[in-house]
């Protein structure tokens, strides 16, 4: 029982959506630039 109550667990973790956060630049870090875009203007 146990070992069903693991895999039904786990099997659901596995279809999970992750988030990852990357935290902005400020200051006179400007982030990645591709032209005319700069990622500190680009960052929610």
């Amino acid at each position: 029982m146990k070992f069903l109550l693991f895999l039904l667990l786990f099997s659901y973790s596995s279809l999970a959506l992750k988030i990852m956060v990357d935290p902005g630049h400020g200051g006179s870090d400007r982030g990645a630039v591709y032209g005319q875009a700069e990622e500190s203007k680009l960052v929610l």
